[in-house]
C-alpha cells in the first residue's frame, strides 16, 4: 500500500473546521488561530520528535481543545482576580 503524502493546509482549509468549533463550544476564537497553528507546525516541519503528523485535522482539534482550556483558565483568574479586588475595596470602606 503506497504511503500517503503530506499536504500542507493553508489557514483557509482550517476555518471551516474553527467555525464549526466556535458554535458547537459557543466560542470566538479568532481565525487568526489556524495560522498560529500553520505557523507552529511549520517550524517543526509538520512533525513530532520524528514522526510526520499524522492527522492535520485531528491535531488542529486538539489544539483548539488547548485554546479553549486556557482561555477557560484565564477567565477564572480574571474573576477571581475581580472577586479579590471587590472584597479588598469593601474591606478598606467599611467603618
Amino acid at each position: 500500500m503506497p504511503k500517503k503524502t503530506f499536504i500542507e493546509p493553508k489557514a483557509s482549509d482550517l476555518i471551516d473546521q474553527l467555525q464549526a468549533f466556535n458554535e458547537k463550544h459557543h466560542l470566538n476564537i479568532d481565525e487568526r488561530e489556524a495560522e498560529n497553528f500553520i505557523e507552529y507546525w511549520q517550524a517543526r516541519e509538520w512533525k513530532r520528535g520524528n514522526k510526520m503528523m499524522a492527522s492535520v485535522k485531528g491535531s488542529f482539534h486538539t489544539w483548539l481543545k488547548n485554546k479553549q482550556e486556557r482561555l477557560l483558565e484565564n477567565k477564572a483568574k480574571e474573576n477571581k482576580f475581580e472577586k479579590d479586588l471587590d472584597e479588598a475595596i469593601e474591606w478598606f470602606f467599611r467603618e
